[in-house]
């Protein structure tokens, strides 16, 4: 009848004795589930040949198909793991169990494996375009400069990060450009949470506020050619402690709120083999801190203060660039 086909099963090592009628209905679901698949058929226009074992013995599938069902198709990956082999006309092999891959399938594969490395690169490019319009949005693109590792990271820490350690950040980019090696240097600030208990726990953290510079440390730094603008406190993080080569601290008290914070983090070895002080890169002081110049000092000479601190903050800052290039900070 017309899109039916006859299926007879012969024993070929039993003289011609009918297989199991038990073997059947897994055969013919197995070739009318291939049938439904003809994205990667081959077309039966001539009888074809299967093969499969039974019970020790070699038995033959012979389907007799018809002109009515040159149409129908079938799937060969799906049989792969029943044991069957294919032969079609011609004598070309088609699929065999334990036999190599299949030219399409590995063509296949290939195609896969270039679409995914197409990937890959579409979407390292995203990543660089997006850091670099969060160096751009926060204020220079040498904030968040590259994060490859060998590449020196530095970052400054005070209380706030509204005065000593943005001008710092700031003279430090200045003496690294006049050394003439700016590039392939990250250079930041943080604060210790500006006077905020736990500033370091989470829940704490997110209520900290992002603050512009001090404008009377902007408008001392400017005297010296050092441009603090786009840059916004924010406290240190875990994050930052894995990833910058130092941690440069203003005073002992920053030192130890970092420490307490790394404490907390987890991170607590790690921060103290990076912490330094900036007075120990200076050069023409003996000082052992950069005090706050933020209540302008005993008498109100905010001007005095700032100049002292300024001063300061360039002898270390010279120093730490000259460690750099020499590779020994």
């Amino acid at each position: 009848q017309k899109g039916k086909a006859k299926l007879s099963a012969v024993d070929c090592s039993s003289g011609g004795r009918p297989m199991p009628q038990s073997a059947l209905p897994g055969i013919i679901c197995a070739l009318v589930a291939a049938s439904l698949a003809p994205s990667a058929c081959a077309f039966l226009a001539s009888p074809v040949s299967i093969s499969m074992p039974l019970a020790g013995r070699s038995a033959v599938l012979a389907p007799l198909v018809k002109p009515a069902l040159s149409g129908i198709s079938m799937q060969l990956f799906p049989l792969e793991g029943m044991g069957l082999s294919f032969k079609w006309p011609g004598g070309q092999k088609g699929a065999s169990a334990g036999g190599g891959k299949l030219s399409g399938e590995a063509k296949y594969h290939q195609s896969r494996e270039q679409y995914h490395l197409d990937r890959i690169k579409y979407h390292q490019e995203r990543a660089k375009h997006h850091r670099d319009q969060t160096a751009r949005i926060m204020g220079g693109s040498d904030r968040t400069m590259s994060p490859e590792r060998g590449m020196k990271r530095i970052v400054f820490v005070d209380l706030s990060n509204t005065c000593r350690s943005a001008a710092a950040e700031g003279m430090l980019k200045q003496a690294m450009q006049k050394q003439g090696q700016g590039d392939g240097y990250t250079i930041a600030s943080r604060s210790t949470g500006g006077g905020m208990a736990e500033w370091y726990k989470p829940e704490v953290a997110r209520y900290i506020e992002q603050e512009s510079t001090d404008p009377r440390m902007t408008s001392h730094a400017i005297k010296r050619g050092v441009s603090l603008s786009g840059i916004r406190s924010q406290p240190i993080s875990r994050e930052d402690i894995e990833s910058f080569d130092l941690i440069i601290c203003m005073d002992q008290q920053n030192q130890r709120d970092v420490m307490q914070a790394a404490d907390y983090w987890g991170v607590k070895s790690e921060a103290k083999s990076k912490l330094r002080s900036l007075t120990s890169f200076c050069r023409g002081t003996t000082a052992s801190e950069v005090p706050d110049p933020y209540y302008g000092g005993q008498g109100g000479a905010s001007g005095q203060v700032f100049e002292k601190v300024l001063d300061l903050l360039e002898d270390g800052c010279e120093g730490l660039a000259s460690d750099l290039q020499q590779g020994i900070a």
